[in-house]
């Protein structure tokens, strides 16, 4: 794992929690909705840069990102961005290590280190 690696799952973290609370209120409302093209478009590119990011972390082996065609429902949007969100955690915690603070045994005081090779 790169520096750059780190950056990249920040910056996908974040949209991911954006995306996923986005479509906690749309489906709310309509879980049933239809998600439009635009939107679709968006959730396969995140979907797709997260899945070049954590590889073998994927929530599901054979799910790359929505087809077009069939229609998607903002209830399906929502379901696949919370496995993601944990696939990510998951890569996270693989990449990781964890320390315990000198100051403390609590565990809101450890440290987090990412595991680079640069």
């Amino acid at each position: 794992m790169k520096k750059t690696d780190i950056q990249e799952y920040e910056k996908l973290h974040s949209q991911l929690m954006t995306m996923k609370n986005q479509f906690e209120m749309l489906s709310k409302k309509n879980p049933d909705g239809v998600v439009n093209s635009f939107k679709i478009g968006l959730v396969n590119k995140l979907l797709t840069d997260t899945n070049k990011l954590i590889g073998t972390y994927k929530p599901f082996p054979n799910f790359e990102k929505f087809d077009d065609n069939p229609k998607v429902f903002n209830s399906d949007v929502l379901m696949m961005v919370a496995h993601y969100l944990t696939a990510v955690g998951r890569y996270k915690k693989a990449n990781i290590t964890i320390t315990e603070s000198p100051l403390s045994t609590d565990w809101m005081n450890s440290i987090e280190k990412w595991n680079t090779e640069d």
